[in-house]
């Protein structure tokens, strides 16, 4: 059996939040793109070449193998991963928290909280950076001692991802970065939700929907960054050429080359309602592995039977009685929002909404609807 490398890609850090960088082998020679979008060369690219020219006078420094065919593929992933500088910050946070959740008088969870925060300037990763969030938030009198023991214990969970301890799909979900899984053209896309955080790093998340096939996209970076495709959230895209990147559900693209039209139309949006799924149960995967849900919240897009708000309260319901609660406290707005939209009259036909875990339990934070109004269809963004 013969084997030969199609593509390597590059994951390439700048001050602008970094691309992908993929060398593809072609009947004409080798072709480079980069995830940035340049037609051309970018510093991106040179980065890339400049790393793999480092690594080949690595190797070309290392021991001769004794063999004329290794079947070595190299140092384990998780050995690799042991290297991240983030992890020892980490670590420092975790022990600073148990001391004081002992009872040490301290200041170590304020000054290893600091150190990892300012960590982020440098690995800008999402998962660390909403669990960190979580540990901020539980200091002093702010947070219960359930919620100090949630911050703890994801945190500790962060770390082992990172470690590369659960599998390298869970690296890519805390670091918002993962390997190229699969090429993907001639697609299809409405943009039905865009939300960025705001806490201890600026991400933008969009939720991206294939009306013909059915499939659930997102794309993610650091907000600003030229790795996100451009437009406004709505847009109808028309991707040449897109990377499917390792990631769990629903699958993270980056846009490479691409058309876009400002607003999707009512018939569009309508399919795009259509592949929305009608069950609100917790997704299976977030049931099996809570821990990580709260450092990396699902995203869904649900057609829910029924929306009921009432005292303050709110859930979203199946046609089985299964029903998700609606989050008010983390985004009071986007609550009210939907609110409005009740008191409004029209149909809601489709939810976008991130799935947060809580000491609670899983609840629902909405980043937007599609509303049906004497037969046509608005799509309505709740968060901001």
């Amino acid at each position: 059996m013969s084997a030969r490398v199609r593509s390597v890609t590059i994951e390439v850090e700048s001050d602008d939040g970094g691309a992908t960088v993929v060398l593809r082998r072609t009947a004409g020679g080798l072709r480079a793109m980069c995830s940035c979008g340049a037609q051309g060369g970018c510093v991106h690219l040179e980065s890339a070449l400049a790393g793999l020219s480092e690594a080949a006078a690595l190797e070309m420094e290392g021991p001769a193998s004794t063999s004329t065919r290794s079947t070595s593929s190299g140092p384990p992933i998780r050995d690799l991963a042991r290297t991240e500088p983030m992890l020892a910050d980490l670590r420092v946070l975790i022990e600073a928290m148990l001391r004081a959740s002992a009872g040490e008088v301290t200041t170590a969870v304020d000054e290893a909280l600091r150190a990892a925060t300012a960590a982020l300037a440098l690995r800008p990763f999402p998962g660390v950076a909403r669990v960190l969030a979580r540990v901020s938030s539980t200091l002093g009198a702010r947070g219960s001692a359930m919620e100090t023991a949630l911050a703890i214990i994801a945190l500790d969970e962060v770390a082992a991802a990172l470690e590369g301890a659960r599998g390298e799909e869970a690296r890519a979900e805390v670091t918002g970065v993962g390997a190229e899984v699969a090429r993907l053209d001639d697609l299809e896309l409405v943009e039905v939700a865009r939300a960025r955080e705001r806490g201890n790093l600026l991400w933008e998340t969009r939720v991206l929907v294939d009306p013909g096939g059915g499939a659930v996209y997102r794309e993610e970076g650091p907000a600003g960054s030229r790795s996100l495709s451009t437009g406004l959230c709505g847009r109808r895209v028309l991707a040449s050429l897109a990377s499917r990147q390792l990631s769990g559900d629903p699958a993270r693209l980056a846009l490479m080359q691409y058309a876009l039209e400002p607003a999707a139309p009512g018939a569009l949006l309508r399919r795009a309602a259509e592949a929305a799924s009608t069950t609100m149960r917790v997704p299976a995967e977030l049931g099996a592995a809570p821990l990580l849900g709260v450092a990396c919240p699902r995203l869904a897009w649900l057609a829910p039977a029924a929306v009921t708000l009432e005292r303050g309260a709110g859930f979203v319901a199946d046609a089985s009685g299964n029903r998700i609660a609606i989050d008010r406290a983390r985004d009071p707005g986007a609550f009210d929002a939907l609110a409005e939209l009740l008191d409004g009259g029209g149909d809601i036909r489709a939810i976008a909404a991130a799935l947060h875990v809580d000491v609670d339990g899983v609840r629902l934070v909405p980043w937007s609807a599609l509303v049906e109004r004497d037969r046509a269809m608005e799509l309505a963004i709740l968060t901001v």
